[in-house]
């Protein structure tokens, strides 16, 4: 994989975190009585989401690789904003998203060890 798919499965993380943090926001602000401004956050949030489908699905790698190796962008995104929001970081959310890098990383990684081991032995 190429340094540049790298920076397209984080741009996808933060379009999808960034998308949902907007829609949860309008979601609470629509409760706490702001009528006028709510549908306007929650339509950015929509097309936000809407922008990151698109990218996603256009991401130049075999499916499984892309959302195996995604899920961990995802995971480590998601955390860094929570943490963020929360002013707070949940030491089991981060080693629940170690857990989830190291699953990516045998989704990316897997096959080409899987090679070398045939080769050696």
């Amino acid at each position: 994989m190429e340094p540049k798919h790298y920076g397209f499965l984080l741009l996808a993380a933060v379009l999808e975190v960034g998308g949902d943090t907007l829609v949860r926001e309008a979601l609470a602000r629509w409760q706490a009585g702001w009528k006028m401004l709510a549908p306007m956050v929650l339509v950015g949030g929509i097309a936000v989401l809407g922008i990151y489908g698109v990218l996603i699905n256009k991401a130049p790698l075999p499916f499984g690789t892309t959302l195996g190796l995604y899920v961990a962008f995802f995971g480590v995104v998601g955390v860094i904003v929570g943490s963020i929001r929360d002013w707070r970081v949940d030491w089991w959310n981060v080693a629940g998203v170690v857990i989830i890098i190291l699953g990516g990383l045998v989704v990316n990684h897997g096959e080409r060890i899987r090679a070398a081991a045939a080769r050696a032995g």
